[in-house]
C-alpha cells in the first residue's frame, strides 16, 4: 500500500510515536499526514477559548444559560415566549435564537451561543428578571437567574461577546467551507492565511476602542467589575531598593489580558498547527491549478515532486502533467459548446 499522504482526526491516529500515523510510517516513511481541516480549525478555537479566565469564563456562562432555561420546561417556555415577544425589523419571531449547547468538536457551536445571545440580548435579561419576580418560582431558581443575569450583565461579558461574535461567525464560515468536497489543500491555506489577516486587523486599539462602547451600549453598564486601580507592593530582600508595582487599571487589564491573549492565541496557534498543510500544500498544491500554470512551471513543480516520490511515479511524470493540462483545457472547451 503506497500512501502518499494521509489525512485523519483524532489524537490515537495522530500520535508521532505509537498511532496509527507512526505506523504507517513504518510501511512508507514518504507518508504525509494531516488533520482534518475542520477538527484543525475546532482546535485552534478551543485553545483560544481557553487562553485566558475571561475566556473560559465566558463560554462556561453560555454553557450555564442553555443548562439553566433547557432543565426545566417551564423555565425553556418562558424564554420561548419572552423571544417571541421580541421581533427584528422583518418581523419574524427570534425563536431560533435559543440558547445552545457548546460542543467541544463543533464550531459552529460557540458561533450558534454567540449569536443568540449577543441578537437577542435584552430578551434573555427580561427573561431572567420575569423569573426572579415570579413569585410561584423556587427560591433556588431566583437565586440563579438573579446571578446568571448579574454575569451577563457585566461590561466584561458585553466586551466578550462583542469580540467572538466578530470571530466566530468568520471561522463558522471559513469551517463550512473546509467541509466541501470540493475543498482542496491549497484552499485551505488560503483559507487559514485569511482568517489570521483579518484576527491582526482586529489586535488595534482603535479596535478595542469601538468594542468597548459597543458593549456599554449593549449591557448599559460603563465600569468593569474592578474599577479601583490596584498597588501592590512587592516583598522584598533586605538588599532591593523599594519599588512599587503598577498594575494595569481594569480597562488595561481588559485589553491586554484578555483581548490581545486571544487574538495572539488564535495567531499563534494557528502557525503552529498549520506546517503540516503548507508542506502538503508546497508538495501538491500545482496539481489542483495546472490549467493556470505555464508548462514551465509545471515541469518544474512536477520535477521536484518525481524527486521526493521516485518509487511511485514514472520518470515521464511532468510530462504527462504537462498533457493532462491540455486535456484539461479541451474538456473545458467542449463544454462550452
Amino acid at each position: 500500500m503506497n500512501l502518499l499522504y494521509l489525512s485523519r482526526t483524532g489524537s490515537n491516529m495522530s500520535g508521532e510515536y505509537s498511532g496509527l500515523q507512526a505506523r504507517i510510517k513504518k510501511h512508507n516513511a514518504k507518508a504525509l499526514y494531516i488533520l482534518c481541516a475542520a477538527h484543525f480549525l475546532n482546535l485552534i478555537g478551543s485553545c483560544a477559548a481557553e487562553s485566558c479566565l475571561q475566556a473560559t469564563e465566558f463560554f462556561m456562562l453560555l454553557n450555564e444559560l442553555y443548562f439553566f432555561f433547557s432543565s426545566s420546561t417551564a423555565r425553556w417556555d418562558i424564554l420561548k415566549q419572552t423571544l417571541s415577544e421580541s421581533e427584528n425589523g422583518d418581523g419574524e419571531a427570534r425563536n431560533n435564537l435559543l440558547p445552545k449547547k457548546l460542543s467541544a468538536t463543533r464550531w459552529s457551536a460557540g458561533a450558534d451561543a454567540t449569536r443568540a445571545l449577543y441578537s437577542c440580548y435584552d430578551s434573555y435579561q427580561n427573561a431572567l428578571q420575569n423569573l426572579v419576580d415570579d413569585p410561584n418560582q423556587p427560591p433556588v431558581t431566583k437565586v440563579q437567574a438573579t446571578g446568571l443575569r448579574a454575569a451577563i450583565s457585566k461590561l466584561e461579558t458585553g466586551i466578550l461577546l462583542e469580540v467572538w461574535n466578530k470571530l466566530l461567525p468568520k471561522f463558522d464560515s471559513v469551517s463550512k467551507t473546509l467541509q466541501k468536497q470540493s475543498t482542496d489543500v491549497s484552499l485551505v491555506t488560503k483559507l487559514y492565511d485569511s482568517l489570521i489577516l483579518y484576527v491582526s486587523s482586529l489586535r488595534t486599539d482603535e479596535t478595542f476602542e469601538e468594542i468597548e462602547q459597543n458593549a456599554k451600549d449593549l449591557t448599559k453598564c460603563n465600569i468593569y467589575k474592578l474599577e479601583v486601580n490596584r498597588i501592590r507592593i512587592r516583598k522584598q530582600a533586605f538588599d532591593d531598593s523599594k519599588e512599587i508595582e503598577t498594575n494595569f487599571d481594569e480597562k488595561q487589564n481588559m485589553k491586554i489580558n484578555t483581548f490581545y491573549v486571544i487574538l495572539n492565541n488564535l495567531s499563534s496557534e494557528r502557525i503552529r498547527r498549520q506546517i503540516a498543510y503548507e508542506r502538503v500544500s508546497n508538495t501538491f498544491g500545482f496539481m489542483g491549478s495546472l490549467c493556470h500554470l505555464s508548462d514551465n512551471q509545471i515541469s518544474i513543480e512536477a520535477a521536484n515532486l518525481w524527486q521526493r516520490y521516485q518509487s511511485e511515479l514514472d520518470r515521464d511524470f511532468a510530462e504527462e502533467c504537462i498533457q493532462f493540462k491540455y486535456f484539461l483545457k479541451a474538456l473545458k472547451e467542449e463544454n462550452k459548446e
